[in-house]
């Protein structure tokens, strides 16, 4: 558990769990399995010395090769301590995994998730640039579903965002309900706008246009900082965004091979269903203590 001084800590501390805590003066740093962290850049050391040490007694169910990949190239996993055993949201969410009509018109819908940091967030730049297009233009519907901590964290309590685009009929503003998180949202678009949020990856259950706004201080014709950036088309403007619509909608063949084949390696897709393959996963594991590599 990772807290600031948060009760989440002190319950983690009081059954036994590693806790990492930023908070110099909460009364259960005292105990043996409580380390405070002083200084930001530590985390990432500590998270591998408290991840070494459960190695040999634990195992990681992953949703699939990417994330595999990634964590043992940092260290955090061995071909010894992880499987793969699916992405069990896709069904938990199947049920409203069809799509709704959530404005009354058949217009295009456009949803528009930014990051919410804003070292990488297209919203500081061209977020109002974006929503003014579509509050002007109703031949376009608009799901404005940001990241749920944009207008919540410390550095984005400066964002703020106009009251008048909430009174438009073809533009809907969620700042954070469940339906920003449920796949709603992913499921009712016809075209993604976005930056960098992960979001992208569930929005790709069903291949569709991309448009990927680069507010980054980068060389042009720099290689690509995020892979998701392969999935559409780049721009560093909004001055055109109907173009830009119209464009990513007659390109969608050129990215639809990559959006599947990147959707398969981030998560595993077999007929075993990712509840039933994680059970049968921890079943062995907890029989056996290991994984047989089939499920790599």
């Amino acid at each position: 558990t990772i807290t600031i001084t948060g009760t989440a800590g002190f319950e983690a501390a009081v059954n036994g769990k590693p806790v990492i805590t930023f908070g110099q003066h909460n009364n259960y740093n005292i105990m043996p399995n409580v380390h405070v962290i002083k200084n930001f850049n530590d985390i990432s050391i500590l998270l591998k010395t408290l991840l070494d040490a459960d190695k040999e007694t634990k195992t990681s169910l992953l949703p699939g090769k990417k994330y595999a990949e990634g964590l043992s190239k940092r260290g955090f996993v061995t071909a010894e301590n992880y499987a793969i055993a699916g992405y069990p949201k896709f069904e938990a969410v199947a049920p409203i995994n069809e799509r709704k009509a959530l404005f009354e018109n058949k217009n295009p819908v456009i949803i528009y998730n930014p990051h919410h940091h804003p070292n990488y967030s297209s919203w500081p730049a061209l977020g109002e640039k974006i929503l003014d297009f579509f509050y002007t233009n109703k031949n376009y519907n608009l799901i404005f579903a940001p990241h749920v901590l944009l207008f919540k964290r410390k550095w984005g309590k400066g964002f703020k965002l106009s009251k008048k685009y909430t009174n438009s009929d073809n533009i809907i503003i969620d700042e954070g309900s469940r339906r920003s998180i449920d796949m709603s949202y992913m499921n009712a678009a016809d075209i993604y706008f976005g930056d960098c949020s992960s979001q992208v990856y569930e929005y790709l259950l069903k291949p569709r246009p991309c448009v990927f706004f680069d507010t980054l201080p980068r060389e042009p014709n720099s290689e690509l900082p995020y892979s998701c950036w392969n999935f559409g088309l780049v721009t560093k403007t909004t001055d055109d965004l109907e173009q830009i619509i119209i464009s990513a909608r007659e390109s969608h063949d050129k990215f639809s091979s990559i959006q599947r084949e990147s959707f398969r390696h981030t998560f595993a897709t077999t007929e075993i269903s990712p509840s039933e393959r994680g059970a049968h996963l921890i079943a062995e594991f907890t029989r056996k203590g290991t994984i047989d590599k089939k499920w790599q």
